[in-house]
């Protein structure tokens, strides 16, 4: 099983998850994981992969006949996206792969446009009565503070408290697209789930938020809550389409009420301690690539804690 991962970046725990996973199916097989991105030669995963190539930003024109084209070339069985902006392109594409026995690991391009915008996924929570925080188009008339995020943003960018109405109307003169929402109180968490290719929920794994760095999580912990994992199976069921890795937010008020911000249907960057707690995703996908037929497990180790830290890849005679 050779695979490739785009905007690779510095997820380098993420292409040695799939390159333990590849090699544990694949017997004496040998696989490989490739990487690509805007500039592999300052990309930490680019770097440490079995081969890595530059391609053009998602929305060009060119990317998808180049990742095309490199995928054949490596003789790639499974495609892994990691951002936001190349899920639609690329579910988009997902057939003309398939012919070339590729598969993309992403839901339909239903699902992915659903789930870039803040505003369709507000309207997709009320619409299958999944709890969530409403948006507050009318400032004027609001209750400050609110939370405020761009529509299409991702890794929170953009995102924070607002406090008064003036502020608010500043934020949306700079941005129109912002969009804002009443401001929840209470322990943030970031689920992992697998749905395969029949629809069926794999696994699902909730990771409280411990701190946060530059939009991704630094440090976390593993929890079987129930109350959260009955609520993932619920909007799993509403989600037709979906496939591969959902990462949902939500937060869990004082009073214990669990309220739905976000899905992204790719992999997070908090992935790995789903991984480590016992829940490999990377093997589900590429078993489920293979046609093989897997039962939900919650088998992963409860309590397990991730503390992030710096680490370096070292290129030598690099070149600017």
């Amino acid at each position: 099983m050779n695979v490739l991962i785009t905007s690779a970046g510095r997820r380098v725990s993420l292409l040695e998850s799939f390159r333990c996973a590849a090699a544990a199916l694949g017997g004496s097989t040998q696989s490989a994981v490739y990487a690509v991105d805007l500039d592999p030669s300052l990309s930490a995963a680019c770097q440490v992969a079995d081969g890595h190539a530059a391609v053009p930003r998602a929305s060009d024109p060119d990317y998808v006949g180049c990742l095309l084209d490199l995928c054949k070339r490596w003789a790639v069985d499974v495609v892994v996206p990691t951002i936001d902006t190349e899920l639609v392109p690329l579910a988009e594409v997902r057939p003309l792969f398939a012919e070339h026995g590729i598969t993309i690991a992403v839901s339909s391009p239903q699902v992915c446009r659903t789930f870039n915008s803040k505003r369709s996924t507000a309207a997709f929570f009320a619409r299958n009565g999944l709890p969530a925080p409403a948006l507050v188009d009318d400032l004027e008339r609001a209750e400050f503070p609110l939370f405020a995020k761009l529509d299409d943003s991702s890794r929170s960018v953009g995102a924070g408290r607002v406090d008064s109405f003036e502020a608010a109307v500043a934020l949306r003169t700079r941005h129109p697209n912002y969009v804002f929402q009443s401001l929840l109180e209470g322990i943030e968490y970031t689920v992992d789930a697998f749905v395969d290719r029949r629809g069926e929920l794999l696994g699902i794994v909730p990771r409280r938020r411990l701190e946060v760095r530059d939009g991704e999580v630094s440090k976390a912990l593993a929890t079987k809550d129930p109350t959260i994992i009955a609520a993932i199976r619920r909007l799993c069921a509403c989600t037709e389409g979906a496939y591969g890795v959902l990462t949902i937010q939500v937060f869990v008020g004082p009073d214990g009420a669990l309220s739905f911000i976000e899905v992204n249907p790719r992999f997070g960057g908090g992935y790995p301690l789903t991984m480590h707690a016992g829940a490999d995703f990377a093997a589900y996908l590429l078993r489920d690539v293979r046609g093989e037929t897997q039962r939900y497990d919650e088998s992963w180790h409860d309590g397990t804690m991730m503390l992030r830290y710096d680490a370096e890849v070292i290129v030598r005679g690099h070149r600017l």
